[in-house]
């Protein structure tokens, strides 16, 4: 199981939260974040900045607007020059 960030209590946005927790992921590791909104920009954000870096798996929403999501991190970054 994978640790929880819980962004509803993060003073700084849930971008960086989340992007600075998945940059010190090592391959195959991960985290579950907890939001009080629905992340579908937050993913948008990965999907563009982090292609081919992660996975994303909704696990929940509950009756009171909370949503719980699962980010892996596959591959690192393949930037870096060649």
């Amino acid at each position: 199981m994978f640790p929880e960030i819980d962004l509803r209590e993060h003073t700084m946005s849930c971008a960086d939260a989340t992007t600075q927790a998945f940059d010190r992921l090592a391959v195959s590791d991960g985290f579950v974040f907890v939001a009080d909104h629905d992340p579908i920009g937050l993913r948008y954000m990965f999907e563009a900045e982090r292609a081919g870096q992660f996975t994303w798996e909704s696990l929940a929403e509950d009756d009171n607007g909370v949503w719980r999501v699962q980010v892996s991190r596959v591959a690192l970054s393949n930037s870096g020059g060649a």
